[in-house]
C-alpha cells in the first residue's frame, strides 16, 4: 500500500513538472526581418585605454608606450528590400566615422585623428548570388573608398540564433564562419566560437527586447597598411534585441585584445605587440 502511494505521488510530481515546463513562456529571439522602409539611427562608441604597446628590434625592446584609442560612429540606415525573412538591400549614410589615437611615451604624447574614407558618404548594400555588394551612391569610388567598402558588413539576419520559439535559458554557439562575414576583407584565418544565452526579457527605449549575453574567444590575422598581425580577442557582451523590429536596440561589452606582428617604422622593421581592453557600446533609434 505504502509503495503504491509512493509511486502514485512520484507520478503526480512528474506530471506537475511536465505541465509547469510546458507553461514556461517562449519567445522568438531572432525576431522578424525588419520591414522595407524602416529607418534606423545607430550611434556607437569603442574605447581602448592604457593598452600596452611594445616595439622590438632584433629581439630587444626599444620602446614601451601606452595607447588610447576612441572610435565614434553614427549611421542612418534605411531597409530597402527583404525576401523570405531576410534583408536583401539597405542604404547607409555614414554621418560620423572617426578614430582618435593617443600614444603616450615616457617623454611625450602623440595624438592622431583619422576620419574614415566613407565618412559623409551614402552606400547602397545589396545581396547578390556571389555575396553582398557595397557601392557608393552617385560618386566614383577611389581606392580608399573601395578598401573601406570591402570592410563594410553585410546585413546580419542572425541566422546563428535558433529559429522558432525559445525559452529563457536557451543557448547556442556562434562560430567563426558567421563572424568572418562581418569582419571584412582585412581579416583572415578566423577561428573560435562564442556561446550565447537568452537570459531574459527587458524593455529598452520603449522596445520589448530579448536579452542575449555572449562570451567567447576569436582568433585571426589582421592585415592593415601592408602589415599583418596575429590577433586574439576575448569577447564578453550583451545585446537587447527588439521582438517587434528584429534589430539590436542596444549592445555593450568588452574585448580583451592581444595582437602581434611586424611594422616598418621610419625605415626600420620592428616587431610590434599590443595588449589591452576595449569597451564597446551602441544604441539604435527606431525611426518609423
Amino acid at each position: 500500500m505504502l509503495r503504491s502511494l509512493a509511486i502514485l505521488f512520484t507520478g503526480l510530481a512528474l506530471v506537475t513538472a511536465i505541465a509547469n515546463a510546458e507553461d514556461e513562456p517562449t519567445f522568438n529571439v531572432r525576431g522578424p526581418a525588419p520591414r522595407p522602409g524602416l529607418r534606423l539611427r545607430q550611434v556607437g562608441r569603442y574605447e581602448m585605454k592604457d593598452a600596452d604597446l611594445k616595439l622590438k628590434a632584433e629581439g630587444k625592446v626599444v620602446a614601451t608606450v601606452k595607447l588610447d584609442a576612441i572610435t565614434l560612429e553614427e549611421k542612418e540606415i534605411t531597409i530597402n528590400a527583404t525576401d523570405q525573412g531576410s534583408v536583401t538591400k539597405f542604404t547607409t549614410r555614414i554621418v560620423v566615422d572617426e578614430t582618435t589615437t593617443s600614444v603616450k611615451g615616457p617623454e611625450e604624447t602623440e595624438e592622431h585623428e583619422d576620419i574614415g574614407a566613407l565618412s559623409g558618404q551614402i552606400v547602397t548594400s545589396e545581396k547578390t548570388k556571389s555575396g553582398w555588394k557595397h557601392t557608393l551612391n552617385n560618386q566614383v569610388a577611389t581606392k580608399a573608398h573601395n578598401d573601406a567598402l570591402a570592410d563594410m558588413s553585410p546585413w546580419d539576419d542572425e541566422e546563428s540564433i535558433p529559429s522558432g520559439m525559445q525559452k529563457i535559458g536557451a543557448t547556442w554557439e556562434i562560430d567563426a564562419v558567421h563572424f568572418k562575414k562581418f569582419l571584412g576583407e582585412s581579416w583572415s584565418a578566423v577561428s573560435g566560437k562564442v556561446k550565447a544565452t537568452f537570459t531574459g526579457v527587458k524593455k529598452v527605449n520603449g522596445e520589448l527586447c530579448a536579452v542575449v549575453e555572449s562570451t567567447g574567444i576569436m582568433k585571426g590575422k589582421l592585415k592593415a597598411d601592408g602589415n599583418e598581425k596575429v590577433a586574439t580577442m576575448e569577447l564578453t557582451f550583451v545585446e537587447y534585441r527588439s521582438f517587434k523590429h528584429g534589430v539590436v536596440i542596444k549592445a555593450e561589452g568588452q574585448v580583451t585584445l592581444k595582437a602581434s606582428g611586424k611594422e616598418k617604422i621610419e625605415g626600420n622593421d620592428l616587431d610590434v605587440s599590443i595588449q589591452g581592453k576595449a569597451k564597446l557600446e551602441f544604441v539604435t533609434e527606431i525611426r518609423d
